[in-house]
Order: structure tokens, then C-alpha cells, then sequence
């Protein structure tokens, strides 16, 4: 599963594969830059919403940045 940033990434980088103009190149290369900038973000924001969630079930807080690398880390794929 991918989340909503890791998707807009993946379009980014196509679309930066797709041989842009010079200027378009450009500005792919920024949106990309924020990207990844957002998808740390996100990531916290996804393992701070499980921790919260668990909060009733005493959890370590390395089990919500495993349930996030296993949910929504892809690179290997």
C-alpha cells in the first residue's frame, strides 16, 4: 500500500522521466524536493495517529514505526 504522498511522488518522477521542458524540469525537481520533505511529515503523522490509536494497548512506540514500515514503506518493491 502506498500512501497519498508516496503516490504523488511516483507521478512526479514520471512525469520528470517524460523529458519536460527546461523550465518544467525545474519545477518537477522543486515539487519532488517537497515531496520527500512531505513524506517524513506524513510518515509522523501516521505513526503519531497509531500511537494515539493504541494508546489503551501498552505499545512501544517502535511498534508504530513498524506497523508504518510495513504498511507504507515500498521501496522495495
Amino acid at each position: 500500500m502506498k500512501t497519498p504522498m508516496q503516490q504523488m511522488l511516483e507521478l512526479l518522477e514520471e512525469l520528470l522521466d517524460s523529458k519536460p521542458t527546461r523550465a518544467d524540469q525545474t519545477r518537477f525537481e522543486t515539487a519532488i524536493a517537497k515531496a520527500k520533505e512531505l513524506m517524513e511529515e506524513e510518515e509522523n503523522m501516521i505513526m503519531d495517529a497509531y500511537w494515539e490509536g493504541g494508546q489503551w494497548v501498552p505499545t512501544h512506540y517502535s511498534s508504530c514505526e513498524k506497523y508504518y514500515n510495513e504498511t507504507f514503506n515500498t521501496e522495495e518493491e
